[in-house]
């Protein structure tokens, strides 16, 4: 802002600057998305769980008054 309370126009180097640093962290957060995707289908493909022996227990009372 100026002393007079209006916008500025930003230099050619501080929209470059936005612009990069723009990409940069769209690319950090892709990549971070990439990599983890990367670990599901890993930790997917080894050897699979066994299935549970039993489900959910929910503790209920027994019938009866």
């Amino acid at each position: 802002m100026s002393r007079h309370g209006g916008l500025v126009r930003p230099t050619a180097g501080q929209v470059a600057l936005f612009a990069g640093l723009e990409l940069a962290g769209l690319a950090v957060v892709a990549l971070v998305g990439f990599l983890w995707l990367r670990a599901l289908v890993r930790s997917a493909r080894r050897a699979p769980h066994p299935p549970p022996v039993y489900g959910w227990r929910v503790p209920i009372r027994p019938p009866g008054p």
